[in-house]
């Protein structure tokens, strides 16, 4: 009579798959953020620097867009997500400023044709004054919804190369 031994490694399966899952969901959201940062409206750039991807929970928007006001919010600071596979596998796509929405969801919105320069004040009226240039439009409406339509299909097949390297090794 033979003997035949099965050792369960369900733990470690688990732990596997939650670990290619999550990079998975990292490097998708990673190019929802990046397309749609180049598809959002650019004025000052707030909006753009405001975009992040996080773990978990939704940011802290108004710690993000002050960031992002400042000019601070970097690639290294606020584009990457922080967690590891242990979290919950929940990645957010955002954009944090006060008018994010209104510009995404207004589709009779189209970015204006000039950019205003603040030329300093009127040393009688103490009134601002701005100068106006011509610049192509940048940007518009649904730049967030169009990005993640075009990069969610590609999650199955970044699961299977994650997958596929992580066998090789």
């Amino acid at each position: 009579m033979s003997r035949c031994t099965v050792v369960w490694k369900g733990e470690q399966v688990i732990e596997e798959m939650d670990d290619v899952l999550f990079k998975a969901l990292d490097r998708i959201a990673e190019r929802i953020l990046f397309s749609a940062k180049q598809n959002a409206p650019l004025e000052t750039g707030a909006l753009r620097r405001s975009g992040c991807v996080t773990i978990g929970l939704p940011p802290n928007p108004e710690e993000v867009y002050g960031k992002a006001q400042k000019g601070s919010g970097e690639d290294s600071v606020l584009g990457k997500p922080t967690g590891s596979p242990n979290d919950e596998l929940v990645m957010y796509v955002t954009f944090n400023t006060p008018y994010a929405a209104r510009l995404h969801e207004n589709t009779d919105w189209n970015p204006r044709a000039y950019s205003l320069h603040y030329e300093g004040r009127d040393p009688v009226t103490g009134e601002a004054e701005y100068s106006v240039t011509d610049s192509p439009p940048v940007g518009g409406p649904k730049y967030l919804e169009k990005a993640a339509e075009e990069h969610w299909k590609e999650f199955p097949k970044a699961v299977r190369k994650i997958a596929r390297d992580k066998r090789k090794r």
